[in-house]
């Protein structure tokens, strides 16, 4: 029963946001509205508050840095030969690329990582969810740019990560706690940043279950399922087998478990619709990762708590 108090209130103002959307308590252009508020204030803030107070040089933080990055990497790379095999077109494979790779780390792994593990190792959490982030998007851009525009100019994909809010305020964090900036003048500006930051997840869920309603197309559900299985079954398992196989600690193996068993992010919507590369099908498995990570994660806790 406890770990039902850590991730249903989580799926209980998704379940708002939806129910709003449906009864048109939030419109499509006030969805855009708060979306927009979400991507580019109260996110990069959480973002930069919280990746501001890590110690980057811990030993367990670098372990556990060195775990997720290999993960994502090898799972980036191994991807396409998958997908290579399959008869899809190459938006489709675009569309799965991106929605198994990049999860929900921002919007759902957070309030759930920390509800989970606990402000005392809520670091740890965070460090394992960095690659994901950073690498994710970055690699995603590359795909869909390989896949849909057939691009091979370096400095695009440069730009297009670099000037992303998240990624922004992820490098921003760490500069931060690296220089160990600090001061009366630096507290006073965090306050108003920590205000905005207090902001984003209640908002962030509601807007994602708003986001959610009429998201789920019934002919694209095979391969949403296909990216879905991906996203939340074989790269957690993955991560945890290569976890045990070195003997890593549990909390490192658990907290990166949990950083790769996100569902399919909003910010792989916002990556296809921009690029033309099957958003439709990136929408649907976003709404089917969404709804059957309810029960992967609950079982996940379970095991590994």
């Amino acid at each position: 029963m406890s770990l039902l108090f850590i991730t249903f209130p989580i799926f209980l103002l998704i379940a708002l946001g939806y129910v709003l959307r449906s009864w048109h308590g939030i419109t499509r252009n006030g969805i855009h509205a708060l979306n927009g508020f979400v991507y580019f204030i109260s996110l990069p803030a959480v973002i930069l508050i919280s990746f501001w107070g890590i110690d980057w040089f811990d030993e367990q933080t670098r372990w556990v840095l060195l775990t997720n990055t290999v993960a994502v990497v090898g799972f980036a790379l191994v991807l396409p030969l998958l997908l290579r095999i399959l008869p899809f077109a190459k938006r489709i494979k675009a569309g799965i690329f991106v929605s198994a790779l990049v999860g929900n780390t921002v919007y759902m792994g957070f309030p759930i990582g920390e509800r989970a593990l606990g402000e005392s190792l809520y670091d740890i959490f965070l460090a394992a969810a960095t690659p994901h982030l950073a690498i994710g998007i970055a690699v995603s851009i590359i795909a869909i740019e390989w896949y849909v525009l057939k691009s091979h100019d370096p400095l695009r994909y440069i730009k297009d990560f670099a000037l992303n809010p998240l990624i922004l305020a992820l490098a921003g964090g760490i500069a931060l706690s690296v220089l160990n900036v600090s001061g009366e003048l630096v507290e006073l500006i965090k306050q108003p940043i920590t205000m905005l930051a207090a902001t984003a997840s209640p908002i962030a869920l509601v807007t994602l279950g708003a986001f959610l309603h009429g998201a789920f197309k019934f002919k694209l559900a095979g391969y949403a399922l296909i990216a879905t299985t991906r996203k939340l079954l074989i790269l957690p398992a993955t991560i945890y087998i290569v976890g045990q196989l070195f003997a890593l600690d549990a909390v490192v193996v658990s907290a990166s478990v949990l950083a790769t068993a996100m569902p399919t992010a909003v910010t792989s919507f916002v990556i296809a619709e921009r690029y033309n590369a099957a958003p439709e099908l990136v929408a649907t498995t976003l709404f089917m990762s969404t709804v059957c990570s309810l029960g992967t994660i609950t079982a996940l806790l379970f095991f590994l708590l």
